[in-house]
């Protein structure tokens, strides 16, 4: 660890989050630090909302214990019974097992498994959700944004600073059960706040999350390097 420390000081650290810049600044005391945002591929998530009879709320990611899935399912079955609304949870992982006690006979709550296709999942969603412990800068995010979706999400990591602004009121302080709820139930009666927000999100992704913008990013850095 000592050695790895003393390589970092002497060398180019590239970090992907505000989250992680800040730690290698203030906790590593790292002078040498560029961010730069991962990017996807935009083009294979900008697919037109088909119009559906029942609205979805949708996740998509590993079922791991900080992911705090049991958040989400707990906000959604406390709307339910008032809207006619689905959850899905794509993605598999540890929690699976507790996961599906917690649903139980629940016809409207399903985890699907894993899937090869993000951009597939995401054109299923009408609302994008995160109910995470923690995160830096969840790729999900990004692919959601880029599908045109409204987000709900604990306030973690980079996620009020990576959606765009309209969004911002609902991403939710960590540990405000109320708020998240009440962030969700109104993205969910209302289809012109959903659009909104999931134009807005769209454009965002497209202007700071894109593949090329990052690759673009890289070969400055690399160029810059190797002139030196």
């Amino acid at each position: 660890v000592l050695g790895r420390r003393v390589l970092l000081g002497q060398s180019m650290v590239i970090v992907p989050s505000h989250g992680l810049e800040r730690a290698a600044r203030e906790q590593w005391k790292l002078k040498n630090v560029c961010r730069v945002e991962n990017g996807i591929d935009l083009v294979r998530f900008d697919r037109p909302q088909p119009e559906r009879e029942s609205l979805t709320i949708g996740s998509l990611g590993s079922l791991r214990p900080e992911k705090n899935y049991g958040r989400l399912i707990k906000a959604f079955r406390a709307l339910e019974s008032n809207y006619d609304a689905q959850l899905k949870i794509v993605g598999d992982g540890t929690e699976r097992q507790s996961l599906a006690v917690l649903i139980g006979d629940t016809s409207n709550i399903s985890l699907p498994g894993a899937t090869s296709s993000p951009a597939e999942a995401m054109a299923t969603f009408d609302v994008f959700a995160l109910s995470s412990d923690t995160e830096q800068a969840p790729i999900s995010l990004m692919e959601a944004m880029a599908a045109g979706l409204p987000v709900v999400s604990t306030n973690v990591g980079d996620i009020r600073e990576m959606v765009s602004d309209k969004n911002k009121p609902y991403i939710t302080e960590l540990g405000d059960e109320r708020a998240y709820q009440t962030a969700m139930k109104a993205l969910i009666e209302s289809p012109e706040l959903r659009k909104t927000i999931g134009a807005a999100n769209q454009e965002k992704a497209r202007n700071t999350f894109s593949r090329d913008r990052m690759i673009d990013r890289y070969t400055e850095i690399i160029s810059e390097i190797v002139r030196c």
